[in-house]
């Protein structure tokens, strides 16, 4: 049997959120970081835009690169029970 690893974008965005976190903990504001696509003075994502889409594609290149997920595996919904539908079409 093999395993597939589902990666969604919800899972990519949280590890995001994680680069967030850590950029905020040392200091850094959103007025640090410009984004001509932010319009909004009350939202407070540090990473946005672009610039999220940017590192979502990376995050998947990395994951790629290193053997974690096959490239079509990623997918853009999330659903509880995907996983075991595609371990159980794998055996």
């Amino acid at each position: 049997m093999k395993n597939v690893i589902v990666v969604n974008r919800e899972m990519i965005s949280d590890i995001i959120a994680v680069f967030e976190d850590w950029l905020e903990e040392k200091g850094i504001t959103k007025e640090m970081l410009p984004n001509i696509e932010r319009n909004d003075k009350y939202n407070v994502a540090l990473i946005f835009g672009s610039d999220h889409d940017d590192l979502e594609s990376e995050i998947r290149v990395v994951l790629q690169d290193n053997g974690i997920v096959a490239p079509e595996i990623f997918l853009d919904f999330n659903t509880d029970n995907i996983q075991n539908a595609l371990n159980e079409a794998l055996l």
